[in-house]
């Protein structure tokens, strides 16, 4: 932990009892700047206290007010501490900032190096009539500039970048009351808060960091510079400040927590650290194997536990293929043969960031179905058959399979299994097979089944009983008995008549009925049907 040496005398001054306007909007923390490699090399060589790993954010903290409000002082009592973290260390430039007197440091030399992006507190931030404001109050580059470093805006999590040809980095001409003297850049003395040591917690339990007189925002949205804190992690603190209403002169002290009488609180004065979003890729599975030239959607779940997720960015090969800014998150990719790597990064709205586990793919040209015919090699004409095929698809699916007779095609059929139903036609030596289609549209056609088709043989049949000329006393029952059978096919069959009148039909052998007899000369007759329909009389 960092300890603090207070830079003025430890002096608050009491709020009046009553009701009063309350001044203070908020506290404000931009993302300033996002370190390069640059940034983290001069580090090095100029011998920086903790390390600047390139992507660190450079975060300054405003104090934002009504009109006619001035501030006085960050403080920290027993009771309420100030603090500032950070879930790493802070960064402090030893070049241009300790015990240095900032009017002996040249603009050439605060540009140097890394002095523009250290760690410190301030009040107002003012230097050679500059004041720090934010990045988005100066777009035009009339106010002030940025040379050298601070430019960048990191995918518009970091502002705007500041344009211009002269003035300082990162500060416009400031309307403070003139009266005041507030610290310039935080540099000099004020960077002696970080004591110039190794830490990630600031902490102020008995003193201020003030402006003496109290100074007032730089533009009308009267926001003045606290602080700047330049870390590769996290950032969070809990703020103390007290500000002064100009017309009245009475202080207003705003506490992060737990206020008691004559206190206030604002929600913004606690910041706790951002928690990542997390992302992992939803589809294609890991190891999926995909076909050249398919239109393929890469999808991620991406999720926030103390924000939203602003965009998620898709990469293959380590390339970027498209981000996408709302749920459900996706980019389309057109597949290239080859084995891949696909991942995410999704980005929180505090621009946080978190990248995904990585899958692997792999594209390979479409490969052609199999299929496999099954027919009869013979059948009588008339009769319904049935050809199937077992068709499939190693890299897809199987769209169709149609079937040919002589080349003609006879059906076709969408699903498994496929099959259809044929109509056998007279002739022999027909030449049915099966062509399969998958679901990009190469064929495979099948082997080659010879259909012979012959004209049926009607079936035969014979009455066995009663025998002719027997004789009977009506009425008496008798039983009709026929044998019937059929060469090429079945008999489905057998209608016996007495007198050329139909007394019974029976469809299973042994074929036979039991009839009661009336008076007179009788004649008996037997019908079989094969299963082609073909009928022979006994």
């Amino acid at each position: 932990m960092k300890t603090f040496k207070y830079i003025f005398a430890f002096c608050l001054m009491i709020v009046a009892s009553g009701a009063f306007a309350q001044g203070l909007d908020g506290i404000v923390v931009e993302k300033y700047y996002s370190t390069d490699a640059a940034d983290a090399a001069n580090a090095t060589s100029n011998g920086a206290i903790t390390p600047l790993p390139a992507g660190s954010t450079v975060y300054r903290v405003y104090v934002d007010m009504a009109a006619g409000y001035k501030f006085s002082q960050l403080y920290g009592t027993v009771a309420h501490n100030l603090t500032v973290n950070s879930t790493s260390n802070f960064y402090n430039d030893p070049s241009y900032g300790v015990a240095v007197n900032p009017g002996t440091i040249s603009l050439v030399n605060i540009r140097k190096n890394t002095a523009m992006i250290d760690s410190w507190f301030t009040t107002g931030g003012a230097a050679s009539t500059k004041a720090g404001v934010l990045k988005s109050q100066d777009t035009d580059g009339t106010l002030g500039n940025q040379q050298n470093i601070l430019a960048n805006n990191a995918g518009g999590c970091f502002g705007l970048p500041i344009n211009g040809a002269s003035g300082q980095d990162g500060l416009v001409p400031s309307t403070a009351s003139t009266s005041v003297a507030p610290n310039s850049l935080g540099l000099g003395t004020a960077t002696d808060v970080l004591d110039q040591t190794a830490g990630n917690s600031i902490v102020i339990s008995n003193g201020s960091i003030a402006a003496l007189g109290g100074v007032v925002g730089a533009t009308a949205s009267n926001m003045v510079l606290i602080g700047q804190f330049t870390t590769s992690g996290q950032l969070s603190f809990a703020l103390n400040v007290q500000i002064v209403n100009i017309g009245t002169g009475i202080a207003e002290n705003y506490v992060s927590s737990n206020p008691v009488s004559g206190e206030l609180t604002h929600p913004t004065l606690t910041l706790v650290p951002n928690v990542a979003p997390t992302v992992s890729i939803s589809s294609p599975a890991n190891n999926a194997s995909i076909i050249t030239g398919t239109a393929t959607t890469i999808s991620a779940n991406a999720n926030d536990a103390n924000g939203t997720v602003t965009s998620v960015q898709f990469f293959v090969d380590g390339l970027s293929i498209g981000t996408d800014n709302s749920s459900p998150f996706t980019a389309n990719y057109v597949a290239v043969a080859g084995a891949h790597t696909i991942y995410a990064i999704a980005t929180d709205n505090d621009c946080s960031t978190a990248t995904s586990s990585t899958i692997n793919i792999s594209v390979a040209n479409n490969q052609a179905p199999t299929v496999v015919l099954t027919a009869p090699t013979s059948a009588v004409v008339g009769a319904s058959i049935t050809f199937s095929a077992n068709a499939n698809d190693v890299d897809g699916s199987v769209a169709q399979v149609e079937f040919f007779v002589n080349n003609v095609s006879v059906g076709v059929d969408n699903s498994s299994p496929f099959s259809v139903n044929y109509i056998a036609t007279l002739g022999s030596g027909q030449a049915v097979k099966a062509v399969a289609t998958d679901n990009l549209g190469l064929t495979t056609t099948s082997n080659i089944v010879t259909l012979n088709v012959l004209a049926n043989v009607p079936p035969t049949v014979s009455l066995t009983a009663p025998l002719s000329g027997s004789s009977y006393v009506a009425p008496a029952v008798i039983t009709i008995s026929a044998n019937a059978n059929d060469p090429d096919g079945t008999v489905t069959q057998v209608e016996f008549f007495v007198n050329n009148v139909s007394v019974n039909v029976d469809n299973t052998a042994p074929y036979t009925y039991d009839w009661t007899s009336t008076p007179g000369l009788k004649v008996f007759t037997a019908k079989a049907t094969d299963s082609n329909a073909a009928v022979t009389t006994s």
